[in-house]
């Protein structure tokens, strides 16, 4: 964001300078010839300039999750307009030398501007934006997602459409159909990603049809905070989460590769490891949760994934993602293991605390 912004400040300018230069050669026909004449025209040309940079500056006219749009920009533009036009008079008051041409350029380099925001917005809207996203749901959370990408042009995300069974429209994108359609309306139009945000998720995931329209390899199904002891029963989970849990697997059993992630400490790992699923994710390392080495065991014809801490990718010890590694490898022979942190890794981890546990698990 900080680099578009800059970029856009020095164009400007730039433009602003080439405007203001371009009017005086309008205005006085004979070319500056040596090197004072040179500078009598840019410095003017360049205080212009810094005065209509800090002024879009001071309007957020720069912050592209301010002014979103064109529309949004020429919004703010005749204020932050009015504030370039005194400063620029304030330049004249100190420097009362300064041409007449200078201010008779103000208006172009005004134009100009607008004409060059309009094309960046272009761009930004067509160029950078390439990727094409598919919004599948109208909840909440669907909307901010929409607020999200819209207050980032800078990203390259360009929203087709929605699809949910309520035809509640988001943000204006059109409404594309219904879940049942989903497999069709992939194939038409062809995103690059799909965004899945459903308010109610048990029984309407679609997971056939993301099946179908061969988006996915699978589904990884994460069962949150219910299968652990602290919160249900075992037999109170069987009775209550294993068949919604089977009912969305049962929608992916076509898929080559399914995980099930089983959260948080005292979770029923080992009894949901007989899920339909190819692996199993959980962390080893939460009291009450079984080892590396005991799933290995236990599970004879699933994948384990997990090993490491938090600590291991956030502390600054790096002995620890080492560490941990060579406790992975040991406890499970190198096999049937994807190494991994206990859901995700922390968005605070270090990048060389990534590369260390690379290290050395290929070492190991």
């Amino acid at each position: 964001m900080l680099t578009n912004a800059v970029t856009l400040a020095l164009l400007e300018a730039s433009s602003i300078v080439a405007a203001v230069c371009g009017t005086i050669r309008a205005w006085n026909s004979p070319l500056p010839t040596d090197r004072i004449e040179v500078a009598a025209v840019l410095g003017p040309a360049g205080a212009v300039a810094l005065c209509f940079v800090v002024s879009f500056y001071y309007n957020d006219l720069y912050d592209l999750q301010v002014v979103r749009s064109f529309a949004e920009f020429t919004a703010r533009l005749p204020r932050a307009l009015g504030v370039a036009s005194v400063l620029s008079i304030a330049l004249y008051a100190l420097f009362p030398r300064v041409d007449a041409p200078v201010f008779v350029s103000l208006p172009v380099a005004g134009g100009l501007l607008v004409s060059l925001r309009a094309i960046s917005y272009g761009l930004l809207r067509d160029r950078l934006r390439s990727e094409r996203v598919l919004i599948v749901g109208a909840s909440p959370l669907a909307r901010k997602l929409v607020e999200e990408i819209e207050a980032r042009p800078h990203l390259r995300y360009s929203i087709l459409g929605v699809v949910d069974d309520s035809g509640e429209l988001l943000g204006g994108y059109p409404h594309l159909g219904p879940l049942a359609r989903l497999d069709k309306i992939i194939k038409e139009v062809r995103p690059d990603r799909i965004i899945v945000s459903l308010a109610e998720r048990r029984g309407r995931l679609p997971v056939h049809q993301l099946l179908l329209a061969q988006v996915c390899d699978g589904v990884f199904l994460a069962t949150t905070s219910w299968a652990r002891r602290d919160t249900l029963a075992a037999g109170t989970y069987r009775r209550f989460g294993t068949p919604f849990d089977l009912g969305v697997l049962a929608g992916a059993r076509r898929a080559s590769l399914n995980v099930l992630h089983v959260c948080g400490p005292g979770s029923y790992v080992i009894d949901l490891a007989r899920y339909p699923v190819s692996a199993v994710s959980w962390n080893p390392r939460l009291g009450g949760n079984p080892s590396l080495a005991a799933f290995i065991a236990a599970v004879p014809d699933r994948g384990a994934i997990g090993g490491f801490s938090d600590d291991a990718f956030t502390a600054g010890d790096l002995a620890i993602p080492r560490r941990e590694a060579a406790e992975g490898i040991a406890q499970t022979g190198a096999r049937r293991w994807l190494a991994a942190g206990g859901c995700t890794i922390p968005v605070t981890s270090r990048p060389e605390a990534i590369d260390a546990a690379r290290d050395a698990l290929a070492a190991g």
